[in-house]
């Protein structure tokens, strides 16, 4: 499991990576591939 900190940075990440995709791609195209991808993230992650 990931350091508190490291946890609570992720998540900020990946939420930022979610909103500008939806917001330039709509919700219709979002994909969790596109996210990591977006967030600079491993798929794993």
């Amino acid at each position: 499991m990931a350091r508190p900190k490291m946890e609570t940075e992720r998540k900020a990440q990946i939420l930022d990576a979610l909103g500008r995709i939806v917001l330039r791609d709509r919700l219709a195209k979002l994909t969790l591939a596109k996210v990591g991808e977006e967030a600079g993230l491993p798929r794993s992650l």
